[in-house]
């Protein structure tokens, strides 16, 4: 399993390296389609897929059952703002390349599932299909460079980087079958996807995963639901 570790203080570091390039992001979104003059950014950086690792409480319940609690939060684009760079790289892009990346990534013409429980899935798919073309998805890491790439496709990883990062909140519990018999912390892995730029600036695809792994009673695949996510 590849865990990734974003910076706690990922989303202040991004506003600070965005003002040093004079760049500013959509705060508005998705209202706001005036795209913030940019200057010479950085498009070049390291895709990488693989898990956050969080935390539970665990506490036993009756008949060979446990509760798993999460309270925290993740950083990530919210749903909104995944809505809208869907839209964007549609537009860029077209209907038919756009509807490619998303029927890869997990998601169809209408819900369920939400769109935005996939979007782990599609920013690689993204970037296998559009960006580095022909990549190997089981990898965890890929290398790109938008200067040698079309102009769409730097103008798709401009908008990338104007994204907006939030801690989106992740609450609520799940009854386990398990011979648990303490409380305890555990650690719950979601799957991620972001994107480091070389100038550090980080965009996660984190939030709203509809499953998650968990190695210690034992390994097993959980699913989410979807009120978890605030």
């Amino acid at each position: 399993m590849y865990l990734i570790t974003l910076p706690q203080d990922l989303i202040s570091r991004n506003e600070v390296i965005l003002r040093q390039n004079d760049e500013y992001r959509l705060n508005h979104l998705p209202q706001a389609l005036v795209k913030s003059v940019i200057n010479t950014p950085t498009i070049n950086g390291i895709l990488y897929k693989g898990y956050n690792q969080v935390s539970a409480q665990v506490t036993s319940g009756s008949h060979n059952s446990v509760e798993l609690t999460f309270e925290l939060s993740i950083p990530s684009i919210s749903a909104a703002t995944f809505a809208y760079f869907r839209n964007e790289v549609r537009q860029k892009l077209g209907s038919g390349e756009e509807l490619q990346i998303s029927t890869a990534a997990g998601i169809g013409p209408y819900p369920p599932p939400k769109a935005e429980t996939r979007m782990a899935s599609y920013g690689v798919e993204l970037f296998a299909k559009q960006i580095i073309k022909e990549v190997d998805i089981n990898l965890n890491s890929f290398d790109f460079n938008g200067m040698t790439a079309s102009l769409i496709i730097q103008k798709i990883l401009q908008d990338i980087r104007q994204l907006p990062v939030e801690q989106i909140k992740f609450s609520g519990s799940i009854a386990l079958n398990s011979n648990l018999t303490t409380s305890q912390s555990i650690s719950v892995y979601l799957p991620i996807s972001t994107v480091v730029f070389s100038d550090g600036l980080t965009i996660p695809f984190s939030a709203y995963a509809s499953n998650a792994v968990i190695t210690e009673i034992p390994i097993k695949t959980v699913s989410i639901p979807y009120d978890f996510w605030a």
